[in-house]
């Protein structure tokens, strides 16, 4: 981990997916959670932008993966969760960056913690 501000507010450990990661701002938020030392989900519905933040994180030393879905199907999204759960063991936090305007559709909440047989919760330990 880099020093500076992301040496006072470590996220060592932590896993987080980012929606719209592979905008400016999303990309931005990305980027500084895994710095910040979080392992991250590179959410998107462009899936070579999403795969090429997700290389770019990791060749950074960062903890990435590459997650193609459209955050108004609910299925890609619960695909999403399932592939952090399988790879990572747990899911502590989902930055919205990209939501649609409603008049095109609504987000589904896939919340980091339903339940999920064998699954840690977001403040138990990583196995």
């Amino acid at each position: 981990m880099n020093g500076g501000v992301e040496s006072l507010f470590s996220l060592e450990g932590r896993v987080a997916v980012v929606t719209g990661a592979t905008g400016v701002l999303g990309g931005a938020m990305a980027r500084g959670l895994a710095r910040a030392g979080a392992r991250v989900g590179v959410l998107g519905r462009r899936e070579g932008r999403v795969q090429e933040m997700a290389r770019e994180i990791s060749g950074a030393g960062g903890g990435a993966m590459a997650l193609p879905a459209d955050v108004l199907d609910e299925g890609q999204l619960r695909g999403a969760r399932e592939a952090v759960l399988d790879r990572w063991g747990r899911l502590a936090r989902i930055i919205h960056e990209r939501l649609r305007r409603p008049a095109k559709g609504r987000a589904i909440n896939v919340a980091p913690d339903a339940p999920r047989p064998g699954a840690c919760g977001p403040s138990s330990p990583a196995p």
